[in-house]
């Protein structure tokens, strides 16, 4: 009988040991399983914006990959990113839209207003609808952003009779016409954005923080012109990224780096350099992210533009 309660003892003891683990493992599950649907909530649902998925060669027939982007935030270097990795030549010259058709019927857009990217997607999809598609895009700074916005918009390559007195002053008049920033900033990137369900700038740089200067995102409507397509959102404080980025969704991707504004004006160099080297004041942040609209204050937000970071 002392036997047998030994025997039974151990048994118990033994029993109860190994039920402690079994509770712990699966309290370490569950709580496993709150983080992610924590992570998944706090980020607008992207809670796998980590996994690339678009996997397109050269032998994939009627692919798209769609450059749609904010003037000045990368547009060439990307574009020609895609074209020279994809062999393409020029395609459709419209006044809202670049097309460069690719072997195997593919295609590469390029565009900087909404409204004319969605209509060559929908055009080339429509022809090739199990073509598989990809959305390009980008976010800069609002510091470099509007000095290199600036000499593009005045066309200031072809004017190198202005002084760099006189040149300070013209972007100091120019930023105080805020449409000027509102206008090109919101052709673009806000509306790309609401059609994938992308959240707020705010939330993509932080997804973006995370993954070490991209997001990818998928478009949840099947309403939208771009249902089935992905879009990689790219941060060009971290483009030494980009070409690991895109291989992973272009294997054959050869990457091509754009020439700066001060490489494409050899002349202005020493201006476009003042310029960026100029720190707008507060009252002319303030102004800008005031009367800029909701979208323009969230991308300064998103850069901790006001404040400094």
């Amino acid at each position: 009988m002392p036997m047998y309660s030994s025997s039974m003892s151990n048994t118990l003891k033994f029993a109860a040991q190994h039920t402690r683990r079994i509770s712990v493992i699966g309290a370490l599950v569950v709580a496993l399983l709150v983080l992610l649907l924590n992570y998944a909530t706090e980020n607008g649902g992207h809670a796998y914006s980590r996994i690339v998925r678009f996997k397109s060669d050269l032998k994939d027939k009627g692919s798209i990959v769609a450059v749609i982007n904010t003037p000045k935030m990368g547009t060439g270097g990307l574009c020609h990113n895609f074209i020279q990795s994809w062999r393409c030549k020029n395609g459709l010259e419209n006044t809202s839209y670049l097309t460069y058709n690719c072997p195997n019927e593919r295609i590469v857009v390029r565009a900087h207003q909404i409204k004319g990217a969605m209509q060559a997607v929908q055009n080339h999809r429509r022809r090739h609808p199990d073509g598989k598609c990809l959305i390009v895009t980008a976010i800069r700074s609002p510091e470099p952003w509007l000095p290199s916005l600036y000499v593009q918009r005045q066309r200031l390559c072809n004017n190198i009779s202005m002084t760099k007195e006189e040149m300070l002053q013209d972007y100091k008049q120019w930023l105080g016409s805020v449409k000027n920033v509102s206008q090109a900033f919101e052709s673009c990137l806000p509306e790309l954005l609401k059609e994938f369900n992308g959240g707020s700038l705010v939330e993509q740089a932080e997804i973006m923080d995370r993954n070490n200067g991209y997001s990818m995102v998928e478009s949840t409507s099947d309403d939208s012109v771009f249902a089935g397509c992905e879009l990689l959102f790219l941060r060009m404080e971290q483009n030494d990224r980009w070409p690991e980025i895109i291989k992973m969704m272009v294997p054959e991707n050869k990457f091509h780096r754009g020439e700066s504004r001060a490489a494409q004006c050899p002349k202005l160099a020493d201006h476009i350099k003042m310029l960026q080297e100029y720190e707008l004041t507060k009252e002319e942040k303030m102004a800008i992210y005031t009367n800029g609209g909701a979208s323009v204050a969230d991308w300064f937000d998103a850069y901790e533009y006001i404040n400094g970071e």
